[in-house]
């Protein structure tokens, strides 16, 4: 009998430490996910729709980190689709400004082929996006050209954006990260964040463009790792 007893004993002692270790796993995450961007310059939330709600635009909301600001928000429309657009300014005076109301990119050619300047209809940046063999950005604005790459051959995982974007210096070596992907947000896999580090910060009240390009594509392939992920969900459910 006492060992029958011994032996319920340490199966509750261990069932209690693997929940805890979820428990602790699950405050981690959340904690890692909340705090991701907080020793960055900006902060971009982006929502994808599901496989069901095709219909429904994805979402990048900008954010100030500190101090902290909710700043504009952009859409883009069905994965398969290429535009990326402002919908709306968080203040009728933010403390920045987006260089651009609208990005759009061939994915057949992987070319820059709109990027109209901020409330007008002119062509202001020019560049590519290259996501064979690593992932690299080209962008050229007011003869600035600015050349990022991620630091590893993978852009995704599991396929998840995940990306650490650094900027390229002119003997092609990798230098300060300007662009950082963060973990899923825990339980939503519609929901990432992706950092923007201090070093994008270059004129005053404007945000540009190479950083609205870059979250262009981002949010392009969030949306269909979303669509992936929430009919996943739904097979797993039905299959109970």
């Amino acid at each position: 009998m006492a060992g029958f007893f011994g032996y319920i004993f340490t199966l509750g002692v261990a069932i209690l430490i693997v929940a805890l270790g979820w428990i602790v796993t699950a405050v981690v995450s959340r904690s890692t996910y909340a705090h991701a961007c907080d020793l960055d310059w900006l902060e971009i939330v982006m929502t994808a729709h599901t496989w069901k709600t095709a219909a429904t635009r994805n979402v990048a909301t900008f954010s100030l980190v500190e101090p902290r600001e909710a700043l504009w928000t952009w859409t883009s429309n069905d994965p398969f689709q290429n535009d990326f657009n402002l919908v709306g300014l968080n203040s009728t005076n933010p403390s920045l400004l987006p260089s651009l109301s609208n990005v759009t990119i061939n994915h057949a050619t992987n070319e820059l082929e709109r990027a109209w300047c901020h409330g007008t209809t002119n062509q202001c940046a020019t560049g590519y996006v290259w996501p064979f063999d690593g992932l690299s950005f080209e962008v050229q604005f007011n003869g600035t050209l600015t050349r990022m790459r991620n630091v590893h051959r993978e852009w995704s995982f599991a396929h998840v954006p995940s990306v650490s974007l650094h900027r390229v210096d002119e003997n092609g070596q990798l230098a300060e990260r300007l662009m950082e992907t963060s973990i899923q947000k825990p339980g939503a896999c519609r929901q990432i964040k992706v950092c923007v580090s201090h070093a994008m910060r270059r004129q005053k009240g404007v945000v540009d463009p190479d950083v609205l390009v870059a979250a262009y594509w981002l949010l392009h392939k969030q949306a269909i790792s979303s669509r992936k992920c929430t009919a996943e969900r739904v097979k797993k459910v039905g299959a109970k």
